[in-house]
């Protein structure tokens, strides 16, 4: 609750731009001094004043180096590796024990909404998928995210637990007024008492902590 309400006094506050890109990542953020590793076009810069921007800082070339950081942020990027899990590998070295990962990425089951797939260079999984990549990578208090739209200012963000996602999408099919016994809306409903609705969703944000 602190954390909810310290980022609604910044986004009122006069001293923040109105570009509101990139503030799930300060939403998650300890706190908005944190040296933050930036991969893809995340924004981190409208919320913290340590960004370092690097399109190829994941690739092998540049895996050697000393310095470690808070945050890394993913942002619809492999940032120079072959592999997503090559990418969170990469990403994990760079982190201080405790530090945060957030990646954005696209959900293998949707194709893109504007036509053709994604890049090459784009983080594609299943929700399933992204959650076992951290693991499997090394992270911990992993938390999968359903990101609307899927790009680097979704309007709302909402964590795939139940706890969430069911009251979420309940409240969404509710909403649409479909007839009590339409197949629809007897389908939604089984995927939403089943939880499995977020993972239907185009665009995912994963975060992910180092033990």
């Amino acid at each position: 609750m602190a954390r909810s309400i310290a980022l609604a006094n910044e986004l009122h506050s006069p001293d923040v731009a109105q570009d509101l890109r990139g503030w799930f990542c300060r939403a998650i953020a300890p706190d908005s001094a944190c040296s933050v590793l930036e991969v893809g076009e995340a924004h981190a810069g409208n919320w913290f004043a340590n960004v370092t921007r690097s399109e190829s800082a994941l690739s092998s070339e540049a895996r050697t180096g000393s310095v470690s950081f808070d945050i890394v942020v993913i942002h619809q990027s492999l940032g120079g590796c072959a592999t997503l899990q090559n990418a969170l590998t990469s990403a994990r070295r760079l982190l201080r024990q405790g530090g945060w990962l957030v990646l954005s990425g696209a959900n293998r089951l949707r194709p893109p909404s504007r036509g053709g797939w994604p890049s090459m260079s784009m983080p594609r999984a299943t929700g399933w998928g992204f959650r076992s990549a951290l693991k499997h990578a090394g992270f911990v208090d992993v938390s999968l995210y359903v990101a609307h739209p899927p790009d680097s200012a979704p309007v709302y963000v909402i964590e795939s637990h139940s706890r969430s996602a069911r009251a979420f999408f309940g409240a969404q099919l509710a909403a649409r007024g479909l007839p009590n016994w339409s197949a629809k809306r007897l389908l939604l409903a089984a995927l939403v008492a089943t939880n499995v609705m977020p993972y239907l969703q185009p665009g995912f944000i994963v975060v992910g902590r180092r033990c």
